[in-house]
């Protein structure tokens, strides 16, 4: 062996291909530990909930899972709306949910028999859809790169598309009030259409300073919108076609995914600082009053004072009304992690080893 190790080509050789084992192993680590979370691959990650009566339904890369929670401390899953690529927005009426997923469009599935829900029509133009609300007969679903779309759904099985909405904006939300549509645009601010008539959506005014805009919720005139590293805006909406900002509250570092609320208290998602709850008696000046940092969500639901998180790591976490938690979800499953950093670190003392080992035999 040491005769190998003293022909100086060979010994460069291996040394090359074991820094090219050693580089690709830490470029692994990196992406298992780091980069995959990030976009939902090795995690439970969740994108969006919604409740109706004792069921959840949450967005995840599976599809769209229905949970049982009639006993909110051990939530049973009981069915799935299975899709090829997951699915990021979802909402519920009655016996059919209507679900944003990603590639596979739009979709409507019948949820009558939870266990067994059926897809009765999906609409699927090319794009990625991110986010619906439903008003009536119609649907509104934001999709990149087409904006936004609306559909009749007056026939579950049999959606049409009506038009488009398309400026060249990025919405990753959307709500209704009366007959104006609300658009958080990520770069250019809130946005309100008039969908009077829903097959010619027109734009009749835009909030320009909230930077970032990413979810809307409406509660009776309380319109709160939250704004990607930049805090979250309430807004007066009793006047639909022109939005007053009432107040804002920025948290340092953090990252407003989700908002609900209602005229008192509004429930804050955010990915970096957990959930967080603010007293908004006075709208113009929002006071922070719990805090639960356990958790990393994409979205929040309020219900029947209960609080359900979308999260990235535990897929659902449940919460009271005071952030104390009910159920705190699935853990990641972080085997492949450990054992790809344990490879590394072998495969990293075993050169510096032989270097040492090989030293100590040429000085002895």
């Amino acid at each position: 062996m040491n005769k190998l190790f003293t022909n100086t080509k060979i010994n460069r050789t291996l040394k090359v291909i074991y820094f090219l084992v050693l580089v690709t192993l830490i470029f692994l680590d990196i992406l298992v530990v780091i980069v995959l979370p990030q976009v939902g691959l090795g995690a439970n990650v969740a994108y969006s909930v919604c409740v109706e009566d004792n069921h959840v339904f949450v967005t995840t890369n599976d599809g769209t899972v229905i949970l049982d929670i009639s006993n909110p401390v051990n939530p049973r899953k009981i069915g799935i709306v299975a899709t090829s690529d997951g699915a990021f927005g979802v909402t519920v009426k009655d016996d059919l949910v209507y679900i944003a997923s990603d590639s596979n469009g739009f979709i409507i599935a019948n949820i009558s028999d939870p266990e067994n829900p059926l897809i009765t029509d999906q609409y699927n133009d090319g794009g990625s859809a991110h986010s619906v609300c439903t008003n009536g007969s119609y649907a509104y679903v934001t999709e990149y790169p087409q904006g936004m779309e609306i559909f009749d759904i007056s026939t579950p099985d049999d959606i049409i598309k009506v038009t488009e909405y398309d400026d060249g904006g990025v919405f990753r939300g959307v709500a209704i009030k009366d007959n104006f549509i609300y658009l958080p645009d990520s770069g250019r601010g809130l946005k309100v259409l008039n969908v009077t008539d829903p097959s010619s959506p027109k734009l009749v005014s835009t909030s320009l300073l909230t930077h970032g805009a990413i979810d809307v919720y409406i509660h009776n005139d309380l319109l709160f919108l939250g704004c990607h590293r930049h805090g979250v805006y309430i807004f007066d909406v009793s006047t639909p076609h022109s939005p007053i900002q009432l107040g804002k509250y920025y948290k340092l570092g953090g990252e407003a995914y989700g908002v609900t609320g209602n005229t008192t208290h509004l429930y804050v998602a955010d990915l970096q600082k957990g959930v967080y709850v603010l007293n908004i008696t006075d709208p113009s000046h929002p006071k922070e009053i719990s805090e639960y940092s356990s958790a990393a969500p994409h979205d929040i639901y309020w219900n029947d004072k209960k609080i359900f998180l979308a999260d990235q790591d535990k897929r659902l976490i449940i919460l009271d009304e005071h952030l104390e938690p009910l159920y705190t979800g699935f853990p990641r499953d972080i085997s492949l992690q450990l054992f790809l950093i344990a490879v590394t670190l072998v495969v990293g003392l075993i050169l510096p080893f032989y270097w040492y080992r090989e030293t100590r035999n040429r000085v002895n």
